[in-house]
């Protein structure tokens, strides 16, 4: 009959080696994984959106990742009414912190936080806005105001949160939402604007 010492010591042994098994499945990451999804620009107004995200692993324990990001919004309105043509914006630098993963052999999911900074690319058509304007005497005067098509860089910066589902130990699908902030004083830009998009991720 087995000391019950050793019986313990083995049942120890053998949950510790079971739980840094565990652990080493769960941070076993990706060197580089590539996104390509479809979505929208959804707020303020409404386009169509393409997107791209490049993940490049450190392999950090707390799952920290760097890599650029881009989307493009087209053949949509600004929250003017105006038509906007094209916006396009590029985090040159986006981070990704790890909020929860779980894995299950090949499958499972993750979930990450996302910050990111670039810049911004906008194409406008021409437009008449109504405006109100108030002189010194308090008179509420109506105009129009008159904008020519016009494009524009900017810069922005960028936060959110992505999941994703891997089926395989190659591909899973993905989920994006980001909002964007415009740092300049582009008066036909939003402030700040919302995109969601649903795609495929790649593992090498």
């Amino acid at each position: 009959m087995r000391h019950p010492i050793s019986t313990l010591v083995f049942l120890t042994l053998a949950l510790l080696t079971t739980h840094l098994s565990a652990v080493a499945s769960a941070q076993q990451r990706h060197d580089t994984t590539e996104a390509i999804y479809v979505g929208g620009r959804f707020d303020p107004g409404a386009a169509w959106l393409v997107g791209y995200d490049l993940e490049i692993e450190l392999h950090t324990p707390c799952g920290f990742n760097l890599g650029p990001s881009a989307s493009v919004a087209f053949g949509g309105q600004d929250g003017n009414e105006q038509r906007q043509d094209l916006l396009a914006t590029l985090d040159v630098l986006r981070a990704r912190f790890l909020l929860d993963e779980h894995h299950c052999g090949s499958c499972g999911y993750r979930l990450q936080a996302l910050v990111g900074a670039g810049m911004y690319f906008a194409m406008h058509g021409a437009a008449q806005l109504a405006r109100t304007y108030e002189n010194d005497n308090g008179d509420i005067i109506p105009v129009l105001e008159r904008f020519s098509d016009e494009w524009r860089f900017g810069a922005q910066v960028s936060a959110g949160m992505s999941a994703d589902w891997w089926f395989t130990r190659e591909w899973a699908l993905t989920g994006v939402l980001a909002f964007h902030v415009r740092l300049d004083d582009y008066a036909r830009m939003p402030g700040i604007w919302a995109e969601a998009g649903l795609g495929i991720r790649f593992g090498t």
